[in-house]
């Protein structure tokens, strides 16, 4: 299947009666794309000049190619400067054929780019750069992905949900949730088990589960094989409890796909019910396999809805649902708060009475789902309660408690210790940074060197005089001083930081505490972070295109001997972003940018005697690319 994936550029016509020395002169439009014979890579726009080109997983010592296409679109030829890779990843990535001087008018110039991994678990980021004249995209930058691998075949799990999971050094796990089901009744789930990588992949089945109540439906073999890239086998499990316990089990697959160090499991967790309402909502600390996970048990007339940290003036949304599970209709006569205030609501407003259907009704109306809604007015932590009343007659009363919280919180770069190797007599100044990692303002309202502790003398504060405010996300770099006395040996002091994070504006916690250190045991200085975003600080991307892959760059950073360790670390994203570092101790890495909104990134390095560098710190906004 052959996909192509086009950036449009729009054409610059100039009207005017012009000269062979002003032609030149003249904008001139080009098209970028690529041509993509093998399914898993992809072409992908960043911007206006930037490109994507993702060659996905590949198998070590092979090549890989990619052809990228440039169309000449208006009627004079353009000049081609260079189309040359400007990193090649320590030689992972290459350009197969001569770069001609020019493309003539209306022309074309199609190129080879060839990926050859070297590394098992790589993660190699490089970058291609096309430098034209007098055209719409002088220079264009191509960034070059890719990922080395040992294993010929890659297993990867399509939830029922159609979530995507693949081994990264250990086994997939997920689990099927059965959740309540009606004693000796059956429900079936499944997931679909897929081959990502360029050889069969063979997988072995193994079950350890209860089959007096679990029984595994598809496949009917205990092994299987799929065709690279695309081919897919169904494991189906049916649930038929016997008694209101609750029965859980697994499925074991064993496969040749190296990344795999321990075998994949497929959890099964569900429960007998004899029927009668049952009330399930959804809570923050719900996994993302069982949104549902605070339920009513047999025996048990209350559950807690918890909404976690939610920015103070914003909403957030959890739903409700009130099922009938006996074999007579269930009538709900009340949903009622148990204080009426503005952070607390609920649609659709019950009605004097709802009726739900006998379970297992065809349209659905043994059920009904409510939005239950916290919008906090403070910076506080809120609760309230929901009493759902009906005719049941063994739990005519359920309550449903409801917790949320709007507070900031301190994150403070490097964590609890700042070390200085500054040589006798000399003075040097180190940042640390302060990010407020909550969801209200941050206020913070003094800094100061304890003038208790150690050597408070040595050290000086340099650039905070006054209180600040940080929103979500937002940072401050503060510099530390210090002069080392050649007469005192390792001079140390504190950093008292006051803000209005809860956790440190208690009496028995009143502040955060940076401890500061010189270390005269060796002359090495620190290595020197450098955190970049190839892609720039604004980046955009389309809804439906989401996530976006944003690219780090610690490439910068140095040392007077040699950089030994690299760790990234996301200290905030935004809301309900499941975001993180791909790789945290390479030099290049990415993360996937699933929701809009910013995401503050940092970076430490590490020298071959142990030394941290000061943390830096980069944010990067993910914006709707309309």
């Amino acid at each position: 299947m052959k996909r192509l994936l086009v950036l449009f550029i729009a054409i610059l016509f100039v009207s005017c009666q012009c000269d062979d020395s002003t032609i030149t002169a003249i904008t001139r439009g080009i098209k970028i794309e690529a041509v993509n014979n093998n399914l898993p890579t992809k072409f992908e726009t960043g911007s206006d000049s930037v490109y994507n080109l993702d060659f996905g997983v590949r198998t070590i010592n092979k090549t890989y190619e990619e052809k990228i296409k440039i169309t000449n679109l208006s009627s004079n030829e353009i000049v081609v400067k260079s189309i040359s890779v400007v990193d090649s990843a320590d030689g992972a990535y290459s350009i197969k054929e001569e770069i001609p001087s020019k493309i003539d008018a209306n022309g074309i110039f199609i190129f080879t780019v060839v990926y050859a991994p070297k590394k098992d678990k790589s993660n190699d980021l490089g970058m291609l750069k096309i430098i034209t004249e007098n055209t719409t995209i002088p220079e264009a930058t191509v960034n070059l992905i890719g990922n080395g691998t040992t294993s010929e075949a890659t297993i990867v799990i399509i939830t029922s949900d159609n979530k995507t999971v693949q081994c990264d050094n250990k086994g997939i796990q997920t689990t099927l949730y059965f959740g309540p089901q009606r004693v000796n009744t059956s429900n079936t789930l499944s997931v679909t088990v897929k081959n990502k990588g360029p050889s069969i992949l063979n997988v072995t089945v193994k079950s350890v589960m209860n089959s007096s109540v679990y029984k595994r439906v598809k496949p009917t073999s205990d092994t299987f094989s799929l065709k690279p890239y695309s081919e897919t086998q169904e494991i189906a499990v049916k649930f038929t409890p016997t008694s209101t316990d609750l029965y859980e089990g697994k499925i074991i697959l064993e496969t040749n796909d190296s990344n795999c160090t321990t075998p994949n499991e497929i959890y099964l967790k569900g429960r007998g019910t004899m029927g009668g309402i049952e009330v399930c909502g959804e809570s923050d600390e719900c996994p993302q396999e069982n949104l549902f996970c605070a339920c009513t048990l047999e025996n048990t007339t209350s559950i807690t809805m918890d909404f976690g940290d939610v920015r103070k003036g914003e909403k957030k949304d959890l739903r409700l649902r009130i099922k009938n599970l006996g074999d007579s209709t269930l009538n709900i006569n009340e949903v009622k708060f148990a204080t009426q205030t503005d952070e607390f609501s609920y649609t659709p407003t019950i009605p004097p009475k709802v009726t739900l259907q006998p379970n297992g009704d065809p349209e659905g109306k043994d059920e009904m789902i409510l939005t239950v809604s916290y919008m906090p007015k403070t910076n506080n932590k809120s609760s309230n309660s929901l009493t759902i009343r009906s005719d049941d007659a063994s739990k005519p009363t359920i309550t449903v408690k409801l917790n949320g919280e709007s507070f900031p919180k301190i994150s403070v770069s490097p964590d609890g210790t700042l070390i200085f190797k500054t040589p006798p007599s000399k003075t040097e100044s180190q940042p640390f940074t302060i990010t407020n990692a909550g969801y209200a303002p941050l206020i913070v309202s003094k800094i100061e060197i304890d003038q208790n502790s150690g050597v408070s003398n040595a050290f000086k504060i340099l650039n905070f005089s006054s209180q600040q405010s940080l929103n979500p996300g937002d940072f401050i770099n503060v510099n530390v001083e210090f002069t080392n006395n050649p007469n005192i040996a390792n001079e140390n002091a504190e950093v008292h930081i006051y803000s209005n994070d809860p956790y440190y504006s208690t009496s028995e916690n009143p502040y955060y505490i940076l401890m500061l250190y010189s270390d005269d045991s060796t002359t090495d200085m620190p290595p020197v972070a450098v955190a970049k975003a190839p892609g720039g600080d604004l980046q955009k991307v389309r809804s439906n295109e989401r996530p976006l892959k944003v690219l780090l760059d610690g490439s910068g950073s140095h040392d007077d001997n040699a950089i030994t360790q690299y760790k990234w670390r996301m200290l905030f994203k935004p809301k309900n972003s499941q975001a993180d570092i791909d790789n945290p101790s390479a030099m290049n890495t990415f993360f996937n940018a699933d929701e809009f909104g910013k995401y503050t990134v940092q970076l430490i390095v590490v020298d071959n005697v142990g030394q941290e560098s000061t943390p830096s710190t980069i944010s990067i906004t993910v914006v709707e690319d309309i």
